[in-house]
Order: structure tokens, then C-alpha cells, then sequence
């Protein structure tokens, strides 16, 4: 029952993050495409990962999509182990300034084992990941920091990370 209250809850967030952020400004701050590296760390219910990514950005007026490619660690704590390998994913931003309402789908391989018995709760072996995600993104389009809150397949989480080298 609290998860469908807290699931309801997120959507009616982001859908008032939505209208919020679909907003005019004279200018647009955000260059036409971008390139650069980033860092993100993201905590899920019961495990957490870290990733290191390669992303390609194109933005016009309040739509910014891209896509990005990197390697990941899932550090799965109920289970008591660790994989590590390659993840992709395609990335749609609404809004021009820092508030935006995101949406992410990719998948996720992870063919090496860091530790632990690497087995799921179903005693088969867990190591491909497709997800899709809905959720808030806070990223001002001059700044390398940013914070996200999402729901969706699999699971509800928060994330923080940064870019790396240039924003153009």
C-alpha cells in the first residue's frame, strides 16, 4: 500500500515538475549539442550503483535527448554481490533552465563478477538489465553537477553525478 501511495505521489511530482519547467525564456542557455564524460552514483531500494559514461547531448529550444554508453558496478547488498560491466541508454530533458522532467531506457550487461554468491532471488545467474525511467532532474545548463529522483523499471531511486571536460 505505501508503495502505490509513494508511487502516485512521484507521478503527480513529476507531472507538476513538467508543468513547471515547460516555461519561456528570451534566450536558450544550452548549446545546440554537447560531448563530455560523467561520473553518477545512484541508490535504488537494495543496491546501488556507480558509473562512468561517455554522453552526446543535442538540445533545441525545451528538448534536450541524447545518448550515452559506459561502465557500470551494481552493488547488490540483499543478495550480497557485486558485477560490473557495459551500459547504454537513451536520455529525453524537458526544460531550459534546471528544473526538467527526464525519461531514460536502456540496458545494462554485466558479465564480471566483483564478489558474492552472484545469484538472484530465483537462483538464476542476474547479469542483463534492460530499465526504463520517469523522473525529476535538477542540472543548470552551465553547471556539472546534478541531482535526480526517478520510478520505474526496475525499481524507484536517487542519483547524483557530474560531467566531466566541456559542456560544449
Amino acid at each position: 500500500m505505501i508503495k502505490n501511495r509513494f508511487s502516485r505521489c512521484l507521478l503527480a511530482f513529476c507531472l507538476l515538475l513538467l508543468t513547471s519547467s515547460v516555461n519561456s525564456f528570451a534566450s536558450d542557455p544550452w548549446p545546440k549539442k554537447s560531448t563530455f564524460g560523467s561520473v553518477e552514483f545512484t541508490r535504488f531500494a537494495g543496491f546501488h550503483t556507480a558509473s562512468l559514461n561517455y554522453e552526446v547531448m543535442w538540445h533545441k529550444d525545451k528538448l534536450h535527448h541524447g545518448f550515452s554508453g559506459g561502465l557500470m558496478a551494481v552493488f547488490w547488498d540483499e543478495f550480497g554481490w557485486s558485477r560490473f560491466g557495459p551500459s547504454a541508454r537513451y536520455t529525453m530533458l524537458t526544460g531550459k533552465s534546471k528544473n526538467h522532467l527526464e525519461l531514460n531506457a536502456g540496458v545494462s550487461y554485466y558479465p564480471v563478477k566483483l564478489y558474492g554468491e552472484d545469484r538472484a532471488a530465483d537462483g538464476e545467474s542476474s547479469s542483463f538489465a534492460p530499465f526504463g525511467q520517469i523522473g525529476y532532474r535538477y542540472q543548470k545548463p552551465e553547471g556539472k553537477a546534478y541531482f535526480r529522483i526517478f520510478a520505474g523499471f526496475p525499481l524507484t531511486g536517487i542519483g547524483a553525478g557530474f560531467r566531466l571536460g566541456s559542456n560544449q
